[in-house]
């Protein structure tokens, strides 16, 4: 324990206990969160963590009626209940921080079109083990990795994924063909350019991540375009508060259908977590269409929209590249925009990709249990 974070005294106060440390910092805590939480095993399996004490039963009046610092900078506890329970003194100062992510960890840097690429693992050295944490570190800074090394066969990318977790299921399966397609479901399966958008905003489960695995590309054009959604919503909030504030609040109704499938989903283009920080950009011109609404309304959704659609298709804020055999990408489908250029088929080649999704909490499972392993 540091210094700083060492106890000084422990007091009763208002049924709780009170601790102050060595830096001046002071809290009580109430008695039933210490209760719910003692390290003993009435209380929680010692194997998984988990609590067996039935919480919401405890008595409304439980108080803290002794407390004790003890040398090695724990805490005995004694409780109205009769139970007496030694706490770690370092637990329940790092108890105290901000509990701000419980998803992918690290701090997000935001980015434009002047980055110009992204990091690149090659999958052999993932199977190492602490290279697969740097991917998802990075995947939580930027959002977008690149891999090489995948073999550009229909089931390549299937290695790498597997290094993660499971792959998520939909309508179209595990991975799914990104081609031309004469019978298209989907404008992904024709030769045109898309727009930035993210995959699959109809679900009430929304995509975590996408993972897009080229075995050809050899049309004119058909180039990745990606941008970061979080800058340019951030980008917008500075400049434009009121679009902003129409984009978080405004519900948008998307939808998918086809002829055994129908998805629909409500929710705003921009997604606030509750400190009011993005924490989901749900872009997708294709899937996108506002309910009928009183036209003021409307008429500040459009100018809110069309003025975030200059941002997001800007060249500045755009990465392009293009896809080599043997190459995929991971993104993340809350924050980052994917796109492509339109490619001729008249002067021959081909273009396959083979794309599969994760839900976000497989993703950052994987992270925090290599987190755990490594370090970090």
């Amino acid at each position: 324990m540091t210094a700083s974070a060492a106890i000084e005294t422990v007091a009763l106060e208002d049924r709780g206990l009170a601790v102050t440390w060595a830096d001046g910092a002071r809290f009580t805590f109430h008695p039933v969160w210490l209760r719910e939480r003692a390290p003993s095993e009435e209380t929680l399996d010692a194997r998984t963590g988990q609590r067996k004490l039935e919480a919401a039963f405890l008595p409304r009046d439980l108080a803290v009626t002794e407390a004790r610092r003890e040398d090695e900078g724990a805490v005995a506890v004694g409780f109205s209940d009769g139970a007496a329970v030694r706490f770690d003194g370092r637990a329940l100062r790092a108890a105290l921080a901000p509990r701000e992510q419980v998803d992918l960890v690290g701090v997000k840097q935001l980015w434009d079109g002047a980055l110009g690429g992204f990091p690149c693992y090659d999958l052999a050295e993932l199977k190492q083990g602490a290279p697969l944490l740097g991917l998802l570190d990075d995947l939580a800074r930027l959002g977008c990795v690149l891999i090489e090394g995948v073999p550009p066969e229909k089931n390549g990318i299937l290695e790498f994924m597997g290094l993660i977790g499971n792959i998520k299921l939909t309508n179209w399966g595990g991975v799914e063909d990104v081609k031309v397609d004469a019978d298209a479901f989907d404008l992904t399966l024709t030769n045109r350019g898309l727009e930035p958008h993210v995959d699959n905003p109809y679900r009430f489960s929304t995509i975590g991540y996408v993972v897009l695995h080229c075995l050809a590309n050899s049309f004119e054009g058909g180039e990745s375009t990606i941008v970061d959604g979080f800058a340019v919503a951030e980008r917008l909030r500075r400049e434009d508060p009121e679009a902003f504030e129409a984009l978080a609040t405004t519900p948008v109704y998307f939808r998918y259908q086809d002829e055994t499938t129908m998805l629909e989903n409500l929710r705003s283009l921009i997604g606030l977590d509750s400190a009011g920080r993005v924490e989901r950009v749900a872009w997708s011109n294709r899937t996108e269409f506002v309910d009928a609404r009183p036209a003021a309304e409307l008429e500040r959704y459009y100018a809110a929209r069309a003025r975030f659609a200059e941002l997001l298709y800007a060249d500045a804020m755009t990465v392009t590249f293009k896809l080599q055999p043997g190459q995929a990408f991971i993104l993340d489908n809350y924050r980052v925009l994917h796109g492509r250029r339109p490619f001729e088929l008249a002067g021959g080649g081909n273009r396959h990709m083979r794309q599969g999704y994760f839900d976000r909490d497989m993703v950052s499972s994987r992270q925090k249990v290599l987190r755990r392993q490594y370090g970090g």
